[in-house]
């Protein structure tokens, strides 16, 4: 994908066109840096690592196992604008709340943890599910955050994500979701 960006770049400049690498799973430190001098971003899904961690490690190693996913390499070398998490749903479950328990912790289902030294703060996993999400697409100007002006998109969380112990992240239910203003979601 990345020889096609620079053969593409090579006729026309694509900087500033947000072309994108999605998974990226097993991506390197390299072709991170390919990515950011041709201005690519990375669209990445946790959830991989939720059943297929182990997998990996199983039939490439536990080293490749442990560079999978690499969220914090990815925001050190691209900026946290240029990376983006999703749940990637069909192939995955749609719960986001997986998708930022694995960023922070690294952890599988079974609590093994795979590249600790890749986790991230829960800002940052909160900011790639949202702001550099909206960024990807082109829509930063009307979602990704709450501002005057833009769409009014939110949960309302049974519990808060920012103080409740990490293992407990993934178990986050919604008790309201409001879209565009109007609330289309409220737990009975």
């Amino acid at each position: 994908v990345l020889d096609a960006y620079e053969a593409a770049d090579k006729e026309r400049s694509i900087a500033a066109r947000r072309f994108a690498v999605m998974h990226g799973s097993l991506i390197r430190q390299d072709q991170l840096e390919r990515m950011k001098k041709l201005g690519v971003t990375l669209q990445l899904q946790n959830a991989f690592m939720w059943e297929k961690a182990a997998t990996v490690e199983r039939n490439l190693g536990r080293a490749v196992a442990d560079r999978a996913v690499p969220n914090r390499l990815a925001i050190d070398i691209l900026g946290i604008d240029n990376v983006a998490l999703g749940t990637d749903f069909q192939t995955n479950f749609m719960n986001p709340w997986i998708n930022l328990y694995i960023a922070v912790t690294r952890k599988d289902p079974n609590g093994v943890v795979y590249g600790a030294d890749q986790a991230i703060t829960r800002e940052e996993a909160l900011r790639l599910n949202t702001r550099s999400a909206a960024y990807a697409t082109f829509e930063e100007d009307i979602k990704g955050s709450i501002e005057p002006g833009k769409l009014a998109d939110m949960v309302v969380l049974d519990r808060d994500y920012f103080t409740i112990p990490a293992e407990q992240i993934k178990d986050i239910k919604a008790v309201a979701t409001i879209v565009d203003g109007r609330k289309v979601y409220e737990a009975k």
